[in-house]
Protein backbone atom coordinates (compact mmCIF):
# COMPACT_ATOMS: atom_id res chain seq x y z
CA UNK A 1 0.00 0.00 0.00
CA UNK A 2 2.75 2.65 0.54
CA UNK A 3 4.37 1.90 -2.52
CA UNK A 4 0.40 3.09 -4.19
CA UNK A 5 0.94 6.73 -1.89
CA UNK A 6 -1.15 5.44 0.87
CA UNK A 7 -0.22 7.73 3.78
CA UNK A 8 -2.72 6.78 6.20
CA UNK A 9 -4.96 4.18 7.09
CA UNK A 10 -8.30 4.10 9.45
CA UNK A 11 -9.34 0.62 10.62
CA UNK A 12 -13.18 1.11 11.96
CA UNK A 13 -13.80 -2.34 13.39
CA UNK A 14 -14.58 -4.27 16.38
CA UNK A 15 -14.20 -7.59 17.42
CA UNK A 16 -10.67 -8.20 18.09
CA UNK A 17 -8.72 -8.55 21.12
CA UNK A 18 -11.44 -8.77 23.17
CA UNK A 19 -13.02 -12.24 21.10
CA UNK A 20 -10.44 -14.37 21.89
CA UNK A 21 -6.84 -15.18 21.15
CA UNK A 22 -6.90 -15.12 17.61
CA UNK A 23 -8.31 -12.50 17.27
CA UNK A 24 -6.09 -10.77 19.89
CA UNK A 25 -2.95 -12.01 17.58
CA UNK A 26 -4.97 -10.33 14.42
CA UNK A 27 -5.52 -7.28 16.24
CA UNK A 28 -1.51 -6.56 15.62
CA UNK A 29 -1.29 -7.19 11.97
CA UNK A 30 -2.84 -3.81 10.52
CA UNK A 31 0.15 -2.14 12.88
CA UNK A 32 3.15 -4.44 11.60
CA UNK A 33 1.85 -3.66 7.79
CA UNK A 34 1.49 -0.43 8.27
CA UNK A 35 4.68 -0.12 10.23
CA UNK A 36 6.58 -1.82 7.13
CA UNK A 37 5.25 0.57 4.97
CA UNK A 38 5.19 3.83 6.78
CA UNK A 39 1.68 4.66 6.85
CA UNK A 40 0.04 6.20 9.88
CA UNK A 41 -2.78 4.08 11.38
CA UNK A 42 -5.82 4.87 13.29
CA UNK A 43 -7.00 1.10 15.13
CA UNK A 44 -8.48 -1.75 14.78
CA UNK A 45 -11.03 -0.89 17.47
CA UNK A 46 -12.25 3.08 16.65
CA UNK A 47 -14.85 4.81 15.75
CA UNK A 48 -13.18 7.24 13.67
CA UNK A 49 -11.08 10.18 13.80
CA UNK A 50 -11.76 14.50 13.81
CA UNK A 51 -9.09 17.00 12.98
CA UNK A 52 -10.99 20.66 13.78
CA UNK A 53 -8.17 22.58 12.78
CA UNK A 54 -8.75 20.97 9.01
CA UNK A 55 -12.03 20.35 9.12
CA UNK A 56 -11.36 16.94 9.00
CA UNK A 57 -14.07 14.13 10.22
CA UNK A 58 -13.78 10.69 9.37
CA UNK A 59 -16.74 8.87 11.22
CA UNK A 60 -20.10 7.87 11.23
CA UNK A 61 -20.58 8.94 14.74
CA UNK A 62 -20.15 12.90 14.24
CA UNK A 63 -22.63 14.43 12.67
CA UNK A 64 -21.48 17.27 12.80
CA UNK A 65 -17.90 19.07 11.82
CA UNK A 66 -16.32 19.96 15.09
CA UNK A 67 -15.14 23.76 15.88
CA UNK A 68 -11.90 24.46 16.11
CA UNK A 69 -10.41 25.49 19.43
CA UNK A 70 -7.64 25.39 21.89
CA UNK A 71 -7.81 22.01 23.11
CA UNK A 72 -7.19 18.39 22.11
CA UNK A 73 -8.54 15.19 22.98
CA UNK A 74 -7.66 11.49 22.77
CA UNK A 75 -10.21 9.26 23.89
CA UNK A 76 -10.81 5.61 24.51
CA UNK A 77 -14.44 5.58 24.68
CA UNK A 78 -16.75 6.48 21.80
CA UNK A 79 -19.42 7.98 24.54
CA UNK A 80 -17.00 10.10 25.77
CA UNK A 81 -15.44 11.67 22.63
CA UNK A 82 -18.82 12.23 21.55
CA UNK A 83 -20.46 13.48 24.30
CA UNK A 84 -18.03 15.88 24.81
CA UNK A 85 -17.31 17.10 21.11
CA UNK A 86 -20.97 18.09 20.85
CA UNK A 87 -21.08 20.55 23.54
Amino acid sequence: MGDLGVQAALVITTGFGEADAERTRLEGEPATVTAEEGIRVCGPNCIGLANSRSETVLTSACSHKPESGSIGLASFEAATSHSVSTR
